[in-house]
C-alpha cells in the first residue's frame, strides 16, 4: 500500500475584484434581480435590503451559471435570485417570530415572581392560593359581595377547575371577569 502525503491543497484565491465580464453583466442583470425582489417583503428590513439579496443570488447566478447544460440563462438567474430572496425572507421571519416564542412572561404578585409556565400548568395556581390563603373568611365574602354574578362564578369555577367554556358560551368573557375578581381580591387583601 502506497502512503499519500496529508498536505492539504492551498485554496484557490478569490479575486480583489470582479471581472470585467462579469461586472458587464452583473450591470445588464441589476434590472431583473430588482423586479424579482419587488415582488417580496423583507420582514425588518426595507426595499433596499432585498434588493441587495437580489444581487447576492445574481452574483451567485452567473458564477453557477454553465451554457453546457443547455439551460437559458434568464431562468438559471431567476430562480437563484429567487432562492436567495426567499432565503433572506424566511430567515428574516424566523428571527421575528423568535422573539415571540422565546419570550415568557413574568407575572409578579406582591415580591414574588412567577413564570408564565408555572401560571398556566395549574387552574389554581400557588399565587392564587396563596392571596386567598391571606385573606380571612370575612375579607373574602366581602370582596365576593362586590364581584359581579360572572366574576364570582369564574373565580369558583377556576379555583375548582372548571373549563372556561363552561363557565360561559365566551371564554373572553369568561377571562376578563376573572381578571376583575382577581383585582378585587387583591384590593381586598
Amino acid at each position: 500500500m502506497k502512503e499519500r502525503a496529508l498536505t492539504p491543497a492551498a485554496p484557490a484565491p478569490l479575486p480583489e475584484q470582479p471581472a470585467p465580464l462579469e461586472e458587464l453583466l452583473v450591470r445588464q442583470w441589476t434590472g431583473f434581480a430588482y423586479t424579482i425582489a419587488g415582488d417580496y417583503f423583507l420582514p425588518g428590513g426595507d426595499l433596499d435590503d432585498i434588493r441587495q439579496e437580489a444581487l447576492i443570488g445574481l452574483v451567485n447566478g452567473l458564477r453557477a451559471f454553465d451554457p453546457a447544460l443547455g439551460v437559458p440563462l434568464k431562468g438559471f438567474l431567476r430562480l437563484t435570485i429567487t432562492r436567495q430572496v426567499l432565503t433572506a425572507v424566511k430567515q428574516a421571519r424566523r428571527l421575528k417570530r423568535r422573539q415571540i416564542t422565546e419570550a415568557l412572561r413574568v407575572i409578579e404578585l406582591d415580591d414574588e415572581t412567577v413564570d408564565a409556565v408555572d401560571v398556566f400548568s395549574d387552574p389554581l395556581t400557588d399565587c392564587h392560593r396563596s392571596l386567598i390563603a391571606r385573606l380571612t373568611l370575612d375579607e373574602v365574602k366581602a370582596a365576593t359581595w362586590a364581584m359581579s354574578d360572572l366574576e364570582a362564578k369564574s373565580l369558583i369555577g377556576v379555583a375548582i377547575g372548571v373549563p372556561y367554556l363552561e363557565i360561559d358560551c365566551d371564554a373572553k368573557k369568561v377571562d376578563n371577569a376573572l381578571q376583575r375578581a382577581r383585582r378585587k381580591l387583591r384590593e381586598a387583601a
